[in-house]
């Protein structure tokens, strides 16, 4: 049962109860309050300040929504994560930016790997939609990432489950679909951006690798990655980060994809003409001994 709001609406949101709280009608107020919040408006301070009540009071009541026992979907369609997204990322463009209601916001929504993944599909959206948000993404992406494994760390309990959305979750911290938008972008007689600088997260895979082994939705975005970076980097890197994300994980073992088998196919002759056939040899063949029969003529 929601509540009816009289009186002060910014002071009064924070005491409804979070399971009363209909969050969707909070999102226009927070996407106005974002695009007030960037500018240099007399107005900006307040707004900002507005803006990290409302998403404090939304992340909180989204979480305890969707973790309830007769817990649901609660933004089935992604509006409001996508109104958060934007308005944190116009933040974000600020020259005087700081991170805090980022991360804060990241915080409050890590218990609810729904929501949570769909914040970090709509944030790298988001960013694909004008240059001023490209940047801001492409600024923030790198400390978003080690932010959000911390708080995949913090909820291990819920991370180490293979299901969906954890899955998502942790494969969005590789955004590099900003064809999931294209269509909008095509319709309004726009191009989505390509903002993300795959060079700015190669330190970052290592640490992600623990937590995206034997999931394939992180897999996919692993090879699609991959195929962005200089073939050097895709031999002396890419091979061994395969290997930890397949085969680490003796209880979820990804043996077989259809979109790592063609890289692996693909890059035979460059790993042969660069004196890494028998890295890519030893890593084909743990496949093809694991199950892999896709990859089989090439193994010994």
């Amino acid at each position: 049962m929601t509540e009816n709001i009289t009186g002060d609406v910014i002071v009064r949101i924070p005491v409804i109860p979070p399971e009363r709280l209909e969050t969707s009608r909070l999102s226009a107020t927070i996407r106005a309050l974002g695009r007030a919040s960037s500018s240099s408006a007399c107005v900006a301070e307040i707004a900002q300040q507005h803006l990290k009540t409302l998403l404090k009071a939304q992340a909180h009541a989204m979480v305890t929504q969707e973790l309830s026992e007769d817990g649901y979907l609660v933004d089935d369609r992604g509006a409001q994560t996508i109104s958060a997204a934007r308005a944190l990322l116009h933040i974000q463009s600020r020259a005087d930016a700081v991170d805090d209601l980022l991360f804060e916001y990241v915080t409050a929504l890590a218990p609810a790997s729904h929501v949570f993944s769909a914040f970090l599909r709509d944030l790298a959206a988001v960013g694909a939609e004008t240059q001023e948000l490209a940047e801001a993404a492409r600024e923030v992406w790198p400390t978003l990432f080690a932010h959000v494994l911390d708080q995949v760390e913090a909820n291990r309990a819920i991370y180490d489950q293979a299901v969906g959305f954890n899955d998502y979750a942790l494969s969005h911290l590789l955004p590099n679909h900003p064809g999931t938008i294209q269509s909008l972008h095509d319709e309004l007689g726009h191009h989505a951006l390509e903002w993300m600088k795959p060079d700015d997260l190669l330190d970052f895979i290592p640490q992600w690798l623990p937590y995206a082994a034997g999931r394939s939705s992180c897999l996919l975005e692993l090879i699609r990655f991959l195929r962005q970076l200089p073939i050097d980097t895709q031999l002396s890197k890419g091979l061994s980060w395969l290997d930890a994300l397949c085969l680490s994980r003796t209880d979820r073992q990804l043996v077989s994809y259809a979109p790592m088998d063609e890289w692996l196919a693909e890059i035979k002759p460059e790993a042969d003409a660069r004196g890494v056939g028998n890295n890519w040899l030893n890593l084909v063949d743990r496949l093809v001994y694991a199950g892999n029969r896709t990859l089989a003529e090439y193994s010994r």
